[in-house]
């Protein structure tokens, strides 16, 4: 390690540092504000205000507007319930906790309204300017919850999101090394875990593609689904073509298979700086060209090396060959379409027999 390294901002340090200097400020806000008012619900604005700052600006804006709505609706079915008729707590708290739960249920943004709602219903005579007091004072805390998140070292969710993507890209590349190497070697173990990885990736990608609120796409104005959509076809390509170079085949179709490693080894060579530069582009302010034509050409030269060997096989080494050449195509359009969303490409020309 450098001797003048910081752990913490490795990993998930960063994002446990810049909460945590966001509850700062979100707290100290919320204080200053309670305290010139002399507000007796300082608590609740500080569970407000801790409960606001979120994983992204986005999604504590989010949580913000769900929580003022909330607030009101809570509010206003618990001053409701109150005012029904008789001495006792229980039927205006049931009413109050039945209304506001089914609309949590509908909406779960809106969960303070169910809180608030049973808070005003359980005192036998709220008054209304405390009970105003205490939404005000969870209103405030709220408010300076969202602004630390967008004041205090703000992270958007489209940053989020981009860096899950880089993730599975990385995936990706992983698995095309693999599938390489696994011409001669099983690695069955370092597959599955691979493929465990990238499903975990994936369901992050789309979560954090659902936090996103501002700017939902990459520079050149791909939008992030339309991203992950891109490399979850490179991946679904990528294992077809793993599951056809791993097939069991006859000793002729291994010798082949052989015969296609300088083809698949020199694809990956140019699969590699290729993913690399998707990867970068994904993460700078500007959209980024990727010139795909030496990695067409290595693609295209392994669509001949199989056609050759296609020829000469019969029976089920065929079907096998077949396979290998539209797992090839495949990868070649998904490549593209994934170049395509980071910006302008500067190659030209088809991959694959289908020329996508």
């Amino acid at each position: 390690m450098p001797p003048f390294s910081v752990p913490l901002l490795g990993g998930n340090g960063r994002q446990v540092l810049r909460v945590s200097l966001q509850t700062v400020g979100a707290v100290a806000a919320t204080w200053a504000a309670l305290s010139f008012g002399q507000s007796p619900h300082l608590s609740w604005a500080m569970i407000a205000a801790l409960l606001t700052i979120d994983t992204s600006a986005d999604a504590s804006l989010r949580t913000a507007l769900g929580r003022v709505v909330g607030v009101g609706i809570g509010t206003a079915v618990g001053f409701a319930a109150a005012g029904l008729p008789g001495q006792g707590v229980l039927l205006p708290l049931l009413v109050a906790a039945v209304v506001t739960n089914a609309i949590v249920a509908l909406r779960p943004q809106l969960s303070y309204a169910a809180i608030l709602a049973a808070v005003v219903a359980a005192d036998p005579h709220p008054e209304a300017i405390d009970m105003l007091e205490q939404a005000a004072a969870i209103l405030v805390g709220t408010l300076m919850g969202a602004a630390a998140s967008f004041l205090v070292w703000p992270v958007f969710g489209r940053q989020r999101a981009r860096a899950a993507l880089r993730d599975a890209v990385d995936d990706c590349a992983r698995l095309f090394e693999l599938i390489e190497r696994g011409v001669t070697e099983p690695g069955t173990d370092e597959r599955q875990a691979l493929h465990a990885r990238f499903l975990s990736d994936l369901e992050t990608v789309h979560s954090r593609i659902a936090e996103t609120r501002f700017a939902p796409h990459l520079p050149g104005g791909s939008g992030l689904h339309e991203v992950a959509s891109a490399v979850e076809s490179l991946w679904h390509a990528l294992v077809i073509l793993d599951r056809v170079v791993r097939r069991e085949v006859s000793e002729p179709g291994r010798e082949r298979l052989g015969r296609l490693r300088p083809a698949l080894e020199r694809m990956r060579a140019e699969v590699g700086p290729y993913l690399q530069g998707v990867r970068e582009a994904m993460d700078v302010g500007r959209p980024q060209p990727t010139d795909d034509r030496a990695l067409i050409r290595r693609i295209e030269e392994a669509r001949r090396e199989t056609d050759a060997l296609l020829d000469e096989a019969r029976g089920p080494e065929g079907r096998w060959l077949h396979a290998l050449g539209f797992a090839l195509d495949e990868i070649g359009r998904s490549l593209r379409q994934l170049g395509g969303t980071v910006g302008p490409r500067e190659g030209r020309g088809g991959a694959g027999r289908d020329g996508a």
